[in-house]
């Protein structure tokens, strides 16, 4: 199949791509798992599940306000796995066919789960 005869917008729904520089923004965790997929209402089961798959329900569960914890600009109040583990949460909450993760990212220890996810 020709790829240019597919729909670009449809491609990018299919790709979920996690940096080592996850970007998250000033809102709590619970906005920033739900910012991956915008085309609906995200409920709290859904973002639970989405951060147990990647392995970060653990330390939300362990902060004093949890999911409502607010991230702070770019994310500032969590430490850098945590800010990633909540980039592939907020990928997971899409269920994307393709993830693209740089190495840094799959030395995380989410290679395992993100296999089993798959």
């Amino acid at each position: 199949m020709n790829i240019c005869d597919l729909n670009l917008q449809w491609i990018r729904s299919q790709i979920g791509n996690v940096s080592q520089e996850s970007s998250l923004f000033n809102g709590t965790i619970a906005e920033n798992i739900a910012y991956g997929d915008t085309s609906r209402q995200i409920s709290l089961n859904e973002i639970v599940e989405a951060a147990k798959s990647a392995n970060a329900h653990q330390f939300i569960e362990k902060l004093p306000q949890q999911y409502e914890t607010n991230c702070g600009n770019k994310g500032i109040q969590l430490f850098g796995g945590q800010r990633q583990c909540i980039a592939i949460a907020r990928i997971f909450i899409r269920n994307p066919k393709i993830l693209l993760l740089d190495e840094l990212t799959s030395a995380l220890g989410m290679y395992n789960t993100i296999l089993t996810k798959a």
